[in-house]
């Protein structure tokens, strides 16, 4: 059987809490499959809402 490579890709995407809060607004990225990635900022700054957002804890607003 092929071995598949999966990726994941985000164009844009944005997500704000019901208090109006926006955690991030217009991720683009794409992660191919069987690399590594880091998301490096400041505290507070959003790194993971993304990663939430892959495995489908938190919805993307956009």
């Amino acid at each position: 059987m092929p071995e598949t490579s999966r990726s994941v890709a985000f164009d844009g995407v944005g997500k704000s809490y019901a208090e109006g809060t926006r955690a991030v607004d217009g991720v683009s990225l794409e992660m191919a499959g069987g690399c590594f990635v880091a998301l490096v900022g400041a505290s507070g700054s959003g790194k993971p809402t993304p990663l939430n957002m892959v495995n489908r804890l938190i919805a993307p607003a956009n």
